[in-house]
């Protein structure tokens, strides 16, 4: 469950290397935004973002994240610009 979404700014040419960076950009419920971005040097080349929901692996419906995981999610969150 979740979605993806992905554009792609400019080409990279095979043997280059792109450094990738995650960031978490919101913490629902049962639900997180995440941000990829690949770079070769300054430039941006790729650019994702992932909604990922936790679901029970019985009944396939979301569940809510435990505190003490939300607690280790949140160190990470990115808080929004502005």
């Amino acid at each position: 469950m979740g979605s993806i979404a992905c554009r792609f700014l400019s080409p990279s040419k095979v043997g280059e290397t792109l450094r990738l960076s995650l960031s978490i950009n919101r913490i629902g419920k049962s639900s997180l935004e995440l941000n990829v971005t690949g770079k070769s040097g300054d430039k941006i080349r790729v650019q994702a973002t992932l909604t990922v929901v936790l679901a029970s692996l019985k009944n396939h419906r979301s569940v809510a994240f435990p505190d003490d995981f939300r607690a280790k999610l949140e160190r990470y969150l990115v808080p929004p610009p502005g």
